[in-house]
């Protein structure tokens, strides 16, 4: 198995996990925003899941040989109903890993320019899915703030 494989798979894994723990969240608590005193930036789980797709797509646009967007996050939440919101953030974890998977070697080895600068190709590779990874950790630590103390390990498949 190559690297560009490995990483195709785990940003297809990443937004599996992030779609099991938010849909085995209540739905009313899914547009939940705890009240935190002195915190900033708190996000709903569905505005965490609609910057994943935000960002899966970004990735799959520089891999593609693009200039990073410089905002795109900025505008409304890009789905009505989490229904949508799934099929959203699944299609674009499939069609990023699967250019991610047909990256060469020499690709792997460059650089890509994103909103951060240059990145090595070993780096960019695993951005999207680490960021999937984090925000599955925001929605656990939500979980437990709505009182689900339960870590529901989604069932995992080969």
């Amino acid at each position: 198995m190559t690297a560009q494989h490995y990483m195709g798979d785990a940003t297809e894994r990443a937004a599996a996990f992030l779609t099991h723990f938010i849909e085995i969240t209540p739905p009313e608590k899914r547009d939940w925003t705890p009240t935190v005193e002195g915190a900033e930036g708190l996000r709903s789980m569905l505005d965490m899941a609609d910057e994943c797709i935000l960002a899966n797509r970004m990735y799959l646009s520089i891999f593609q040989g693009n200039p990073p967007p410089s905002s795109p996050f900025d505008g409304p939440r890009g789905f009505a109903t989490w229904d949508e919101g799934r099929v959203l953030l699944a299609e674009s974890a499939k069609e990023l890993a699967d250019v991610i998977r047909a990256l060469s070697d020499d690709a792997l080895a460059g650089t890509f320019l994103t909103r951060r600068g240059e990145m090595p190709g070993t780096m960019a590779i695993e951005m999207a899915s680490r960021n999937m990874n984090y925000h599955s950790g925001q929605v656990n630590l939500y979980q437990l703030l709505y009182g689900d103390g339960t870590f529901h390990f989604p069932a995992l498949k080969k």
